[in-house]
């Protein structure tokens, strides 16, 4: 569990006391924050996003690892991009090279997605950006986004007491997307999508297939994938098949881990970020001189 969510669920827990820290957070929110060289765009009705990103909490290692994975010429996916701060520091490390896939379902979350790709367009101008409104499942169709009005970042398609609001959003496969754009395969995939990612593996496995070096950074919540009808085992048998090892980002500390220990270690609202890779080394944090 995050800084941020421990804040948020656990010593913020009680309505009275969560609303006002909110208030606070948006009072003193910054317009923007820098992330390396790129510039992320903060949404002023967002206190958990953009709140831990002002405070400098949001996913640092993961960000970081994520960050010194890409190298020019790469292709990204960022599945579940919310308001782009992956998506931009992507932007940042390919360096006018390679190309990036942004995906994001929510219509207020899409529309920062928007301003961040624009804002740090400077960064890549000759980088393909692709950036496409709709849930990634294991089929198309049409689904509805259940949201979370205090927490942009945790939208879901499947109903829960803490969410609040519908829309309607498309669905569609990362094979069927990755085909539709003329991506032939992916060097960095990251997907963060409360639990629905066992069914984004379900509908990608084509184009995983033919990605021997992919890296994959994702969001792993046992309770989520339950809620979401799609079970833990389900996903890692995706993972299996296509060949990757999965390790745990704990700090700077990368470890190999296996299933049952993530799933025992992320019941309730506990989750992690695993980090999983085909073929390739993990890198190395450079020590400062």
């Amino acid at each position: 569990m995050s800084v941020s969510e421990f804040l948020y669920t656990v010593v913020c827990r009680p309505a009275p006391i969560r609303w006002v820290v909110n208030r606070l957070i948006l009072t003193f929110l910054p317009k923007s924050v820098r992330i390396g060289r790129a510039d992320i765009l903060l949404n002023p009705h967002d206190p958990v996003v953009s709140g831990a990103l002002a405070m400098g909490v949001y996913e640092k290692e993961e960000i970081s690892l994520f960050s010194r994975t890409i190298q020019p010429g790469m292709t990204v996916v960022d599945v579940g991009a919310n308001l782009g701060a992956y998506s931009s520091v992507a932007l940042d490390r390919l360096q006018g090279q390679g190309q990036l896939l942004a995906i994001e379902p929510a219509k207020e979350n899409f529309l920062w997605l928007q301003r961040n790709l624009k804002q740090n367009r400077g960064l890549a101008l000759k980088t393909k950006i692709h950036a496409v409104r709709a849930a990634l499942s294991n089929k198309a169709g049409v689904a509805v986004l259940h949201k979370n009005p205090a927490n942009k970042g945790d939208n879901r398609l499947y109903p829960d007491g803490l969410l609040a609001g519908t829309e309607k959003v498309k669905t569609t496969t990362l094979d069927a997307l990755c085909r539709q754009k003329g991506i032939r395969s992916i060097d960095v995939l990251k997907i963060d999508v409360q639990g629905f990612e066992g069914r984004v593996l379900a509908g990608a496995h084509k184009i995983l297939q033919a990605s021997p070096r992919c890296r994959l950074f994702c969001e792993f919540w046992a309770e989520g994938m339950r809620k979401a009808g799609v079970g833990t085992q389900t996903f890692f048998r995706s993972l299996d098949q296509l060949g990757f090892r999965i390790c745990q980002l704990a700090g700077n500390r990368i470890t190999p881990v296996d299933p049952e220990t993530i799933t025992r270690a992320t019941q309730g609202r506990k989750y992690l970020n695993i980090y999983a890779y085909r073929q390739e080394k993990i890198p190395v944090r450079k020590r400062s001189k």
